[in-house]
């Protein structure tokens, strides 16, 4: 086939809304129809067909967009984190990031805030809303995390070189740390 979709589809407000290697879309919940599509990819337009192929993108993103409020939270490898108006498509906020081609875990939502890989070896906590940076340090061994998720105000990190890291939502502080081997 000439499309692969990579990510998990979310629901929300009538809508799907599916991802690929740089492209976003809604779908009508109902009819399938296409309500919209965005390239995320700045090689291309700011709009796209989803039904087209994309042979040549570099790298896919395995992480299904977020949902935020009327927002979609996409996390775009060689780009950064983006968020889209659900309606539209169009970007409400944008945070780039300099960790090139890696495609690190899925960012995470507690509340109102937003954790996701930052640039290399960093983690990053956002406001959901605006994308504001609230902390970006160097906190990560092997280059970024494979799995991330946030609870009780804590982050949960596991890394290539096999490490479960905790750390403290608000600072950053390592709480404790595990060598899977």
């Amino acid at each position: 086939p000439e499309l692969f979709v990579y990510t998990a589809p979310r629901i929300a407000g009538g809508s799907v809304y599916v991802g690929e290697k740089g492209i976003c879309c809604a779908l009508d919940l109902t009819s399938g129809e296409v309500k919209w599509s965005r390239s995320l990819d700045q090689r291309d337009e700011s709009t796209a067909s989803f039904r087209r192929g994309v042979a040549g993108r570099d790298v896919p993103c395995y992480a299904g967009p977020l949902v935020f409020g009327q927002l979609l939270i996409v996390l775009v490898p060689g780009r950064g984190l983006l968020a889209l108006h659900q309606e539209s498509g169009e970007i409400a906020w944008e945070v780039e990031l300099a960790n090139g081609k890696l495609a690190p875990a899925a960012p995470a939502l507690e509340g109102e805030v937003l954790v996701s890989a930052g640039d290399v070896n960093k983690l990053m906590v956002l406001e959901a809303s605006t994308g504001k940076v609230m902390w970006h340090r160097e906190v990560l061994e092997g280059d970024y995390p494979t799995g991330l998720t946030v609870a009780g105000g804590r982050i949960y990190v596991t890394t290539p070189v096999g490490g479960v890291r905790c750390f403290d939502l608000w600072s950053g502080e390592l709480q404790w740390r595990f060598e899977t081997g």
